[in-house]
């Protein structure tokens, strides 16, 4: 089994798309940055850690932190 089945949250698909529903309308509404739904895409839907997701990606953990970061403080990726 992939690292994603491995760690992916036990959803129905009725709760994943309003999960989705509600981030778009946050997002919509400036009422969340693009890092905050990145994090939640990961832990919500995924159930990965910061590390998990990095390596699913292939990247490092280092990337990874920078990236957030960089999200974080300028709003890209």
């Amino acid at each position: 089994m992939s690292e994603m089945g491995a760690t992916m949250v036990n959803l129905s698909v009725i709760e994943r798309k309003a999960i989705l529903q509600a981030i778009e309308t946050e997002l919509a509404e400036n009422l969340v940055s693009t890092g905050q739904v990145i994090k939640r895409i990961r832990t919500q839907l995924y159930g990965m850690t910061q590390t998990q997701c990095a390596r699913f990606v292939g990247i490092s953990d280092k990337t990874c932190v920078i990236s957030k970061k960089a999200i974080l403080t300028r709003g890209c990726l």
